[in-house]
């Protein structure tokens, strides 16, 4: 297998020349809705890593530009073949100032949804005799403004797998179909692409914790993807092996939106990690910034890891050593592991190539919650067995965390129920009381909480701690708008 060329020459600049025929400026508009285009990085033995070049032509601020480079070339040590899909998450530059955009762009990029563009990478490193290092790097890289890893990994994944048979005429076959699949929409969506349909669940605004497996609808379905789920893989599965016993504090770190770095052995189990956790919360909205695969290349390094105590409600996945030195005065780390480790004391284990200790290790938390230690023996027992049931773990916990979340919420929906509008009051009138923390807390003392504290005094405190957060304000405002909407038509349907 060779990789094929997109240039003539390796040592040539970073360009948006078109090497393929283009696409009308209307299929441009409609691809938009979904993907901004495909970027090709290489990395060149002279030059280090190169932004070869994006299909459609799109203007990228030049530390855009290195930014998605780096951030598409993943560590490796390994010499052989290797194939993996890892994603990014960095801040868009739309507002850079004009002398840093590329002239040669022929389209500007529409209005980012959330202030941050999103990488869907597939990797190739291929054995090549004739090349300096005895192999070749290459990564396609998706860019889009939406926050949905399972679809375009498949996306990046099937263009890169199609790239390598029939070259740079897949870009625009790809980019075509996509231009006309509908607009992203909430609900199922069926897409066509690359020869097969994907049917795939898009997210609703407030939607349940989503199952990272494939669904069947009926025997003769295609699987269901859902579009947020992060990939779910052995190596994924293996590596969080050893934190099985820190769940629950775990969880509880991202409840309380504390900061957490999570090192791992390479980037496709970092972004996964930081997804999954980052989808854990819900039903609870989750409030903060998130990098899946985090470098010292990024233009906000500075601003997220310095010698200050990291930001609320950061989440960053990282595979560079120097990124756990800058990070030792973080008071949430997680080290993945490799090779699954189970059953050892307090699920901490040493690395024979390094002196970091795997597992969940805190500073400063001291875990509210029981765990569920029948769950937790469950969880062990499976990840001894199979693969086939080993890969039902996260699915698992997933609606265990989802349940426990209910739980929590309990007291609050309790409570809300106080503060709604009298009974044929206005219709202007619909909006939720004013909440009162105070009422609250002694609402919570009078009903309790159906989530399993190990003290009163804990779960008092977990619940005062959590209204601190900027999540809390999210989650009411939600509440609000949504009661809101239903008083003022009651007959707008359940919540989706």
């Amino acid at each position: 297998m060779t990789l094929p060329r997109v240039y003539g020459s390796q040592k040539r600049r970073s360009s948006t020349a078109p090497y393929v025929e283009a696409l009308e400026p209307a299929q441009v508009v409609s691809l938009r809705r979904w993907i901004l285009g495909v970027a090709i990085i290489d990395f060149d033995i002279d030059l280090g890593p190169v932004f070869t070049s994006i299909y459609p032509p799109l203007n990228l601020a030049s530390i855009e530009k290195e930014n998605i480079t780096f951030s598409s070339l993943p560590d490796t040590s390994t010499t052989n073949n290797l194939t993996t899909s890892h994603s990014f998450r960095i801040r868009d530059s739309r507002d850079a100032p004009e002398s840093q955009l590329e002239e040669l762009s022929v389209l500007e990029k529409p209005p980012s949804i959330d202030g941050f563009l999103y990488g869907y990478v597939t990797f190739l490193q291929v054995r090549e005799p004739t090349s300096k290092r005895g192999y070749v790097q290459r990564s396609f890289t998706v860019l889009s403004y939406h926050p949905l890893p399972a679809l375009f990994t498949e996306v990046s994944s099937n263009i890169t797998a199609s790239y390598g048979r029939r070259s740079s005429g897949t870009l625009k076959k790809a980019c075509e179909e996509i231009a006309n699949w509908p607009d992203p929409s909430e609900g199922i969506l069926s897409l066509n692409f690359c020869g097969t349909v994907l049917e795939v669940e898009m997210p609703t605004e407030s939607y349940e914790a989503v199952d990272s497996r494939p669904k069947l609808r009926h025997a003769a379905s295609v699987p269901r993807m859902v579009a947020v789920a992060p990939s779910l893989t052995p190596s994924l599965v293996n590596a969080f092996s050893v934190v099985l016993p820190s769940m629950w504090s775990l969880w509880e770190c991202l409840v309380l939106n504390e900061p957490l770095a999570i090192f791992a052995p390479s980037a496709d189990v970092a972004s996964s990690a930081v997804w999954w956790l980052e989808q854990l919360l819900h039903p609870l909205p989750f409030v903060g910034d998130y990098r899946p695969y985090f470098t010292i290349h990024d233009r906000d390094f500075t601003a997220l890891v310095n010698k200050q105590a990291p930001k609320s409600g950061l989440l960053i996945g990282c595979t560079n050593p120097l990124l756990h030195k800058l990070c030792s005065h973080w008071p949430h780390t997680v080290h993945l592991s490799a090779t699954p480790h189970l059953r050892q004391p307090k699920g901490r284990f040493a690395l024979a190539t390094s002196n970091l200790v795997e597992g969940f290790h805190s500073t400063t938390h001291n875990r509210y919650t029981s765990k569920d230690r029948p769950l937790l023996k469950k969880l062990e027992d499976m990840m001894l067995s199979g693969t086939n049931l080993k890969m039902e773990t996260f699915p698992l916990l997933k609606r265990h965390f989802s349940a426990r979340a209910t739980e929590f919420l309990a007291p609050f929906n309790r409570y809300l129920t106080t503060l709604l509008p009298a009974h044929g009051s206005s219709p202007i009138n619909t909006s939720l009381k004013k909440f009162e923390t105070a009422k609250f807390m002694a609402s919570l003392k009078a009903h309790g909480s159906p989530l399993p504290f190990r003290t009163t005094a804990k779960r008092n405190e977990f619940y005062e701690r959590w209204m601190r957060t900027p999540a809390f304000g999210r989650w009411l405002a939600q509440q609000d708008e949504y009661i809101t909407s239903v008083l003022r038509n009651p007959t707008a349907g359940k919540r989706s």
